[in-house]
């Protein structure tokens, strides 16, 4: 919420004090209490909206420190084979470790995957055939034999996958948050519409009642920006505060 719709929020919570203190004041069958369930019911509306505006956006951090680190111990264990098996260029599609890119993370992560793990989707639709899933075997049982950790695959695919699913949530919490947006501006618009309707109201209320009148008045404005306050006008002057 920008200051000014802080402000109109302020302005309907004042509001609502200023009916809670005077609240005897009106009969139990006054209009009055109609109109103020309904800014009570949009202030509730527009303070979740406010708490949902920023999106609770998950850190991408520990699961990306993750990912380097498979990376890292796949690609040493990968140059071990190479020195040990004397099998000159099996490191090489180990090698290219990303810096801390994340668009270059997720690319290499998905190298690795197709590399070493099974792609169990029908051989139709682009899995594995029996033959590709033995050699992948094969290809595992040499990295396992250097004591990498027997899960080095699967630990890859959860920090993938994690990552996937951090994206998605803070994709849904910007859509979220915009939706938020809209109820705010929904809410206060209606707020402001049910204390024009209060205004004369309370007018004829506390026609002989200056002090409460006062009272209303100043909770039912919405107070201007105080730096807007200051500035000069068009003509040099400085505008006078509002009443």
């Amino acid at each position: 919420m920008n200051d000014r719709d802080n402000r109109r929020l302020e302005r309907a919570q004042n509001v609502l004090t200023f009916f809670q203190n005077n609240s005897a004041d009106f009969a139990p069958t006054s209009v009055v209490h109609e109109h103020v369930k309904k800014i009570t019911d949009s202030v509730a509306l527009v303070v979740a909206a406010r708490a949902g505006q920023n999106p609770n956006r998950v850190t991408k951090a520990s699961v990306l420190d993750a990912l380097l680190l498979d990376f890292k111990r796949i690609s040493a264990t990968a140059r071990a084979i190479e020195l040990r098996d004397g099998d000159t260029g099996f490191a090489v599609p180990y090698n290219s470790v990303p810096d801390r890119v994340e668009k270059d993370i997720k690319t290499y992560a998905d190298s690795l995957l197709k590399l070493l793990e099974d792609n169990n989707a029908p051989v139709a639709e682009g899995g594995d055939s029996p033959e590709q899933k033995a050699a992948k075997a094969a290809l595992r049982a040499r990295f396992l034999k250097l004591e990498i950790n027997a899960n080095f695959v699967t630990n890859l695919r959860h920090d993938h996958d994690a990552l996937d699913e951090i994206n998605r949530r803070n994709a849904t919490e910007v859509q979220e948050g915009t939706e938020d947006t809209a109820t705010i501006t929904t809410q206060l618009a209606a707020i402001s519409k049910e204390v024009d309707i209060l205004d004369p109201i309370m007018g004829n209320k506390y026609e002989t009642s200056p002090e409460k009148l006062h009272a209303w008045e100043r909770a039912s404005r919405v107070e201007r920006d105080p730096k807007r306050g200051k500035k000069a006008s068009s003509n040099g002057d400085t505008p006078a505060t509002p009443k």
